[in-house]
């Protein structure tokens, strides 16, 4: 039960810490708050924020859909399920909401008409490889009852969730050590 408790932990830490950069990216956008939501079509004079709009809406599907997915596997984990039943339906629903997750993303995005940045494509990357980690887990282990990948599958997953967290802070940090160094 430690491992699992430490991998718990860190999708917490997670957590907490995607919520810390989407506050960030939202008191530092030149953009105002109410236009990052409800903006509508990107114009000809917006165009030059494409990058910050399309960055605060990865950020802001990461942190909806990673706190969304830790509840549901939380919710599973806890359910009164017998083993095979809890297997399957927990990596489903991690996969589904993966996948749900870059769909939101892609739709959001051609809502308003604006292109991916550089770090929304590296994104969804890292979300088709979680949602492929997920998929292979539920075939292994939900219904193959085989644990063979399980290890691989623990550290990756935390692997992917670090990744993620570390192309959505780069950019704050990024402008925060460009306002440092000029000073």
């Amino acid at each position: 039960m430690g491992l699992n408790h430490f991998f718990h932990n860190v999708d917490l830490i997670v957590n907490f810490f995607e919520v810390v950069v989407l506050i960030i990216i939202i008191s530092m956008s030149t953009i105002k708050f109410k236009s990052l939501f409800f903006g509508g079509v990107i114009t000809g004079s917006e165009r030059s924020n494409n990058f910050e709009i399309s960055y605060f809406l990865t950020a802001l599907v990461v942190t909806v859909f990673h706190f969304v997915g830790s509840s549901i596997s939380q919710f599973v984990l806890h359910s009164g399920l017998e083993k095979m039943e809890k297997r399957q339906i927990f990596y489903f629903m991690m996969f589904f909401m993966e996948f749900v997750g870059i769909v939101t993303l892609i739709s959001l995005h051609k809502l308003i008409a604006c292109n991916f940045s550089r770090i929304t494509f590296y994104v969804c990357l890292l979300s088709v490889v979680m949602a492929l980690l997920q998929m292979l887990e539920f075939v292994s282990r939900g219904i193959y009852d085989l644990d063979v990948f399980t290890s691989f599958y623990r550290y990756s997953v935390v692997l992917v969730n670090l990744s993620t967290l570390t192309l959505i802070s780069a950019y704050p940090l990024f402008v925060f050590y460009k306002k440092a160094v000029k000073y």
